[in-house]
Order: C-alpha cells, then sequence, then structure tokens
C-alpha cells in the first residue's frame, strides 16, 4: 500500500509539473508571437528603404555641387582680387621709382 501511495503522490508530482511547463511554454509562445507581430509592425519594407536611400544620395549629391559652386566662386574672386592687387602695387613701384 505504501508503494501504491508513493506512486500516487509521484504522479501527481508529475503531472502538476507538466501542467507548469505546458502554462511557461504557453506564455513563451504567446510572448514571441506578439514580439514578432511588433518587429513587422515596425519593420521597414526593401522598397521604402531603397527610396529613401536615393532621396538621401540625391540630397548628398545636391549639397556637395552647391558646396564645389561655392568654392569655386571664393577661388575665382580670390584669384582677382589677387591679380588687382598685384597689379595696383606694380603700378605703385612703377610710379615710386620713375620719380
Amino acid at each position: 500500500m505504501k508503494k501504491n501511495q508513493s506512486d500516487h503522490d509521484l504522479l501527481i508530482e508529475l503531472r502538476t509539473e507538466v501542467l507548469n511547463i505546458r502554462d511557461d511554454i504557453k506564455e513563451l509562445k504567446e510572448g514571441t508571437a506578439s514580439r514578432i507581430i511588433n518587429l513587422e509592425k515596425d519593420k521597414a519594407d526593401r522598397v521604402e528603404l531603397d527610396a529613401l536611400q536615393i532621396k538621401v544620395n540625391h540630397d548628398i549629391e545636391v549639397r556637395v555641387r552647391i558646396l564645389e559652386n561655392k568654392t569655386s566662386k571664393y577661388m575665382i574672386t580670390l584669384t582677382l582680387y589677387s591679380i588687382a592687387v598685384g597689379t595696383m602695387i606694380a603700378l605703385i613701384v612703377y610710379h615710386i621709382l620713375q620719380t
């Protein structure tokens, strides 16, 4: 009789553990499903990413071209001013040496 009672107790413990494990698996399954749903909702579509990349590359290219144009204008202006100043200095030296 004692053996039957211990077997019965063991079966009850095992059943309880199996039920606990089933509940844990169910919670994991539900948690994983909700995380997957959130990830799918938040993910970016490949087409959206490609369109965004094209837009960003275009914006960068436009900004670089603007900077190149400004740099060219500054270099041209600096060159013209240098020529003007050089010419003025040459004229002043010429007039000083003539007197």
